[in-house]
């Protein structure tokens, strides 16, 4: 396994359009997706010119990391002289030369938005230290049309969200310091990531912003960097549009669409320069391609074709929202379809894999996702908050099938709020067995909305178990929620599923030794034992059998330590998982089904013995790299089940107990979402069988009313 060290200097060393410490700092990218903006930085940093366009909005006359000059044409800086004077103007361009074309688009929003950009430290901050203890801001006049001239109107009243903020956010690369000591953090192509909310009575226009950063003040300058020769006082700043479409009845979405409601509650995406979508009352959905050809996908080949003559062929009046989902599709590859592409399916990026993607995809693509978040401080553990709530059984189901949505209240809720923020957990390096059983690892720090569950996740089960289907969601860069991964048990379809287990075997797959037992293996397509190739999964589990479900995407070097057959799971903060299954009782044996989500990383080190989970809350940082449980049998009650969540946060779960589904099947939904820019939630809603369509994918708003659930108990750090 190649070194961190020799990744980072591949990556910095090697790219000559990243520009490390040479350079000062400006914003880079804006965008609503924190993801965007940090997760995957590389598809924008690491890309050269094919990063352009990959984020929503930018800087005035930005000329993009594919321009070696980007330093010095965009870097502006202020000297203390020029502010005090106001001799040098705030920004480096006006509003009407702010060169807004092709790829360079402003960034749209409507009130209550959050915008997350990024800015680079550029050795200010882990490295030399030059950036500690200075702020910066995003400032605006409150007025459309109008630009701040001077850093003297840069008053406490202008700023966006009120507040200054600490340029070392915690999230900045740098991965080693001056003298060449790891940092912990998560590497030197990772920016600074700031954020503000659009305010809620904000009026239509298009507004100048200005992210301010004052180098140095001098206090610091003179106490603490005697002996460096700079400027104490020195800024910089970046400035950008942010256009406002405040209309109730058309509003910008995250992808430079326009959204417009009509009357009858159609909706109308109309793509600048792209192909629009009609999501009519009734669920069909219509997209616009290129030469007036409109094309309507449904399930069970629903397609609508109508020319430019208006006529139509292949009616099905039942039709269901789909975007995006197989048989759509567009006449162009774009950077955002690459981008869903390669991220929706792992979390891991090396240099490697950029080159490959740019070489197939052309100049437009983007890299993997990149793992994972810095170090700031570690978290600590809260009192438990445990509530009650009653539910009705599983097993008290209509019979009747379905072949659409229905989407009432689910039968059962559990919510998970306030996850994420900054802490530790114990990283696997090595697991060597040269006579004597060595778990080697080190301290590594995750930090954001939802850490340690934005790394990429395994989906876990436990017999005894019947599971008819699985489905994995994401956010396309539209903002639709597409379908990633399904399995199906009736049909024996399965699409980006791979069943593994831990039976690893040196004749079959996978490996074992004295020293941590069985590796991951290819499983059998009961689960039982190991495969000698991956084979399809035939939807039922003994009393005992486990098994474990990963994307088919394989892992290299880049997935960290891992032994054995190792596939990376599902990464990003907004994912959807859902399950249908049934429990059936055991005659003998443990009797103790489950479900469960556990860090890639646990089963590719040993499931039960050397990995970044541990066990309980008891080890160092708790509960680690994270788990959570979706639906387990209770220790000395097998009729019913509960919920809990593990991380290096702690331990949560509640009283409340769920009748156990051991006759009809019931439909697990398990949302991953943000609840606020710093902090996410986990939302697990169970569904009778009938009233989920596990192979369409929700839409934005039903997600939203899922997650507003609040029925059952809700259990927060």
């Amino acid at each position: 396994m190649k070194s961190v060290r020799n990744v980072l200097i591949a990556y910095c060393c090697g790219q000559t359009l990243y520009h490390l410490i040479d350079a000062h700092s400006w914003v880079d990218c804006i965008d609503h997706d924190f993801d965007i903006v940090y997760t995957r930085s590389a598809a924008w940093v690491l890309t050269g010119s094919g990063g352009n366009g990959v984020c929503e909005g930018y800087g005035y006359n930005y000329p993009g990391r594919g321009d070696p000059d980007v330093n010095v044409k965009f870097t502006y800086k202020l000297l203390p002289d020029e502010i005090r004077a106001s001799s040098k103007p705030l920004c480096q361009s006006t509003q009407d030369q702010a060169g807004y074309t092709d790829w360079r688009t402003r960034i749209h929003a409507k009130p209550g938005d959050t915008l997350y950009y990024a800015y680079f430290a550029n050795g200010h901050t882990a490295i030399d230290k030059r950036g500690s203890g200075t702020a910066y801001g995003v400032y605006w006049t409150h007025e459309s049309d109008t630009m701040l001239l001077s850093p003297h109107d840069l008053t406490p009243d202008k700023l966006v969200d009120g507040t200054l903020h600490d340029f070392d956010d915690g999230n900045c690369g740098e991965a080693f310091d001056r003298v060449g000591n790891p940092t912990g953090r998560a590497g030197s192509y990772f920016p600074c990531v700031g954020s503000f909310v659009v305010p809620r009575n904000v009026a239509s226009g298009t507004y100048s912003m200005v992210w301010y950063w004052t180098f140095f003040n001098q206090t610091d300058f003179d106490g603490n960097f005697t002996d460096f020769q700079g400027a104490g006082g020195a800024a910089y700043s970046t400035c950008f549009d942010m256009v406002i479409e405040g209309d109730e009845n058309k509003v910008k979405s995250s992808s430079n669409q326009t959204q417009s409601v009509n009357k009858n509650g159609s909706t109308q995406l109309v793509d600048e320069g792209g192909p629009a979508q009609k999501v009519n009352e009734d669920g069909l959905t219509q997209i616009l391609v290129e030469g007036g050809l409109t094309k309507v996908v449904n399930e069970g080949d629903p397609t609508q074709n109508v020319d430019d003559g208006g006529l139509t062929q292949n009616v099905n009046e039942d039709v269901s929202p789909h975007v995006g989902d197989e048989g759509s599709s567009m006449s162009t590859t774009s950077v955002f379809d690459v981008l869903n592409e390669v991220s929706n399916s792992s979390s891991f990026s090396h240099q490697n894999e950029v080159k490959n993607l740019i070489k197939t995809k052309g100049n437009h693509s983007n890299p993997h996702p990149l793992s994972p978040y810095p170090i700031v401080s570690p978290v600590m553990d809260k009192v438990s908050n445990k509530s009650n709530s009653s539910s009705k059984s599983p097993d008290k189901v209509n019979s009747s099938t379905s072949t659409s949505h229905i989407w009432p209240s689910p039968i059962h809720s559990m919510t998970f709020s306030s996850l994420g923020g900054s802490g530790y957990y114990s990283k696997v390096i090595d697991m060597s067995c040269d006579g004597s059983q060595q778990c080697v690892q080190g301290d590594f720090g995750a930090s954001g909305p939802l850490a340690p569950f934005h790394e990429d996740l395994t989906l876990s089960f436990r017999g005894p178990m019947s599971i008819q289907a699985i489905s994995v969601f994401q956010p396309s860069r539209s903002g639709f929620w597409q379908q990633i991964s399904s399995f199906n048990a009736s049909s024996g379809n399965v699409n980006n599923m791979v069943f593994l287990n831990n039976r690893g075997d040196a004749a079959k797959s996978g490996e074992w030794d004295i020293c941590h037992g069985n590796s991951q293996s290819f499983a059998t397509f009961d689960g039982q034992t190991s495969s000698t190739e991956s084979t399809l999964f035939k939807g039922k589990l003994e009393d005992g059998v486990e098994m474990n479900v990963m994307s088919t995407i394989p892992c290299g070097s880049d997935c960290g330590f891992s032994r054995g057959i190792a596939y990376a799971g599902w990464s990003g903060i907004e994912k959807i998982f859902m399950v249908k299954a049934k429990m059936p009782q055991a005659q003998n044996g443990r009797n103790i089904p489950a479900i469960w989500m556990l860090n890639g990383q646990v089963v590719r080190t040993a499931q039960y013995g050397c990995n970044c989970r541990g066990q309980g809350t008891s080890g160092k940082w708790k509960g680690g790299c994270g788990e959570l449980d979706v639906a387990e049998v209770v220790a000395g009650d097998t009729s019913k089940i509960s919920s809990a969540i593990y991380s290096f946060q702690g331990a949560r779960s509640a009283d409340d107990h769920f009748v156990r589904p051991t006759v009809s099947y019931v439909i697990y939904v398990v949302i991953f979402a943000l609840e606020s820019s710093q902090l996410g939630q986990i939302q697990i809603l169970t569904f009778e069988e009938n009233e989920v369509d596990l192979s369409i994918p929700p839409t934005s708003q039903l997600v939203d009313k899922w997650l507003q659930e609040r029925a059952g108990p809700r259990v927060s750090f």
